[in-house]
């Protein structure tokens, strides 16, 4: 990893990044390097500067070998979600092989009947229920209007403009599209810290939806590292990725699908 930070000014040179594209398991054996990346990004994301080093790597630490495979265990807070599909686009070093970036996508429905009962204990089992019937209903339905691909996370090396992080979302994106092309929603869910991630996905399209922030405990359990998260939306996938290619100033590059493991 080079010692210089690159800027948003920073040109993007996709030739010399090799894109690949698989489920998480896929990526299992390259996970520490993954962790080691994600520690990297968030300990000096400007977005959290006014947090402190141990908050920083709590925040990072969330991501756990389970967690990395199944969404809905670093989300289990939101309860009548459920996640599923999970695709990984990386951006690996072309000469040393080293990840320099990853984006994560799933598809998310929900059930605002699961939420408001399972607020309630001793109904959380019928809750999980009628969850169920809602959500096979609004599939029923219409699948278009009740579908969000969620970008869940993008991730870029300090070396790396941030030019990426627009690249690997649009693929991202672009992986859950192209499987399933009726999707026209996506949502990010942000912390109130990243003004200017908020910023950069204004600029790929997304706006915040109006509802009342989530407190969540992403930096730790004492009462200063509670922080709130919002949930931000674009009715458009297709305008939002041809905006994210456009910010990244380049072509769609060639992306491997991974058929196994990605160290072999």
């Amino acid at each position: 990893m080079s010692a210089e930070k690159a800027s948003f000014d920073t040109p993007l040179d996709p030739t010399k990044l090799l894109f690949v594209q698989g489920s998480p398991e896929r990526f299992t054996e390259v996970l520490p390097e993954i962790k080691r990346l994600r520690e990297r990004h968030y300990t000096h994301n400007e977005d959290f500067s006014g947090r402190s080093t141990a908050q920083k790597l709590r925040f990072a630490g969330r991501m756990t070998d389970e967690t990395w495979v199944d969404p809905a265990k670093i989300t289990g807070t939101n309860r009548g979600q459920r996640h599923r599909s999970v695709q990984v686009v990386a951006a690996l070093d072309r000469q040393t092989g080293e990840v320099k970036g990853y984006a994560k996508s799933e598809l998310n429905d929900s059930s605002k009947y699961e939420r408001k009962l399972g607020k309630f204990w001793p109904l959380r089992p019928l809750a999980r229920v009628v969850g169920r019937m809602e959500r096979a209903h609004k599939q029923r339905k219409d699948p278009s209007a009740y579908t969000y691909v969620k970008l869940s996370e993008t991730v870029r090396d300090t070396d790396q403009p941030p030019k990426l992080e627009s690249l690997l979302g649009a693929l991202a994106l672009k992986a859950q599209v192209d499987e399933n092309p009726y999707l026209k929603k996506g949502t990010i869910y942000l912390h109130e810290d990243q003004e200017q991630l908020k910023q950069t996905t204004a600029a790929w399209g997304y706006a915040h939806d109006g509802n009342e922030p989530q407190p969540s405990q992403a930096f730790g359990p004492e009462p200063n590292d509670i922080t709130h998260v919002e949930r931000h939306v674009t009715n458009d996938l297709s305008g939002s990725i041809a905006k994210m290619l456009h910010i990244a100033g380049v072509l769609i590059p060639p992306v491997t699908p991974l058929g196994g493991d990605l160290a072999g």
